[in-house]
């Protein structure tokens, strides 16, 4: 039930925050239309404790102390009478009380205060919530680091009265079902709120892919911000493996991506088939082996070899039948020549490792003695260079631009 008037709130008023389950408590900002000023929208803040809940019966209502006028007597009784009444759920009863306030402040023609009071009134709330949110700003408060846990958030002040702030730094994840933070932000005290859940909610996250560089040698992001939900890790020169891990479940089985030469990516393909148990009703291309394009992709999500107590490496080692991830490279694995002007790792034609759409070298040489790096695009144009070059089922096939051996790369 709580979940479910989570969701609604969250969908209609997308300013209030649950800050406490027992009593259940929402504190935050209604936006109040005006009738007479439709375009305008206006801002009040407001707590409500449902000591019954999910019962609205005996609900307790603070506004600011800025609201003077929600103060007086006619509304207060109507406010009293609708909590007493109400039957519905608490996204329907806040909508019943945006209403009554918008009439009570159309009555009254008083505007909401919006001066600068209310900045103040906000960093004293949040240094008297205890939260263990660290806040910190610039001598004349318009621009605000929030931290927590070595995680931050930027915000600026703009000029905007309804939604005063905007994020211009950010450490977390962009998650759809969260909402993003990169919209306005019409309160610290809300967005301090949202900042404080989504940093605990991540903490599993964060420990599954801090397991994941302290063993591995990571390629890529590097550096690894808390925002990076994937870590790319080296298996061998010839072949390396992308982690993505689900947010919301990050003790659940990743989804994977091999990327390196075809016979290694093939190679690793016929490995993993042999460990996972695939239902004969099912298609293999379920498990998305898309060797055409150079990159084998493996969703996990039904594999029956998955361990839920053993930990994201230990599956892994287990799925890919080998012992160890390398922490570093094997020096014998490398045949880097000091004199060359670019490393294995970037593309052996744009001499870059990120190509110009952020996209790392995807297709490796299949010649042992060879290995090098191409991002598909730059292969894929230095292959269409060359007269004579024949297309076979979506592959432009031709010449290694290292070593001359047959190379081929996908035309889509």
């Amino acid at each position: 039930m709580l979940i479910e008037d989570c969701e609604s709130i969250f969908q209609w008023h997308p300013e209030m925050i649950l800050t406490s389950t027992s009593p259940v408590t929402w504190q935050g900002f209604l936006m109040i239309t005006i009738p007479s000023n439709a375009i305008e929208k206006q801002r009040v803040r407001l707590k409500l404790i449902l000591p019954n809940y999910p019962l609205i019966h005996d609900a307790v209502l603070n506004f600011g102390k800025s609201y003077a006028f929600l103060q007086k007597q006619t509304f207060v009784t109507s406010v009293n009478d609708l909590i007493q009444k109400s039957s519905s759920s608490v996204s329907s009863f806040l909508r019943l009380l945006q209403s009554l306030i918008s009439e009570t402040i159309e009555e009254y023609n008083v505007p909401i205060d919006q001066s600068p009071t209310a900045i103040l009134q906000d960093l004293k709330d949040i240094f008297e919530s205890k939260s263990g949110v660290t806040l910190s700003s610039n001598s004349s408060l318009d621009t605000i680091k929030l931290s927590l846990k070595n995680i931050h958030i930027v915000l600026k002040r703009t000029n905007d009265n309804i939604n005063p702030w905007n994020v211009i730094s950010n450490d977390l994840p962009e998650i759809s079902a969260f909402g993003s933070f990169h919209e306005k932000i019409s309160s610290l005290t809300v967005i301090t709120n949202k900042f404080k859940q989504q940093v605990e909610r991540f903490d599993a996250l964060w420990k599954v892919l801090s397991e994941i560089d302290k063993n591995c040698y990571v390629l890529d992001p590097i550096p690894a911000r808390p925002c990076h939900l994937f870590r790319r890790i080296y298996l061998s020169q010839s072949l390396s493996m992308l982690i993505t891990i689900d947010p919301l479940n990050p003790t659940s089985p990743p989804n994977l991506k091999f990327l390196g030469s075809d016979v290694d990516v093939q190679r690793q393909k016929d490995i993993i088939s042999k460990n996972m148990c695939v239902s004969t009703c099912v298609m293999i291309n379920n498990y998305q082996f898309y060797s055409y394009n150079l990159i084998m992709f493996i969703t996990v999500a039904n594999l029956q070899v998955w361990n839920s107590e053993k930990n994201i490496l230990q599956n892994l080692l287990i799925l890919l039948d080998i012992s160890e991830f390398p922490s570093q490279k094997k020096q014998d694995d490398s045949v880097d020549d000091q004199n060359c002007m670019f490393t294995n790792e970037e593309c052996c034609i744009c001499f870059s490792l990120e190509s110009d759409t952020e996209q790392f070298p995807n297709k490796i040489c299949d010649n042992i003695k060879c290995r090098k790096h191409f991002h598909t695009k730059c292969l894929l144009q230095w292959l269409q260079a060359v007269a004579g070059n024949q297309v076979a089922f979506d592959h432009l096939h031709g010449s290694c631009p290292h070593c001359e051996e047959n190379i081929s790369c996908p035309i889509n």
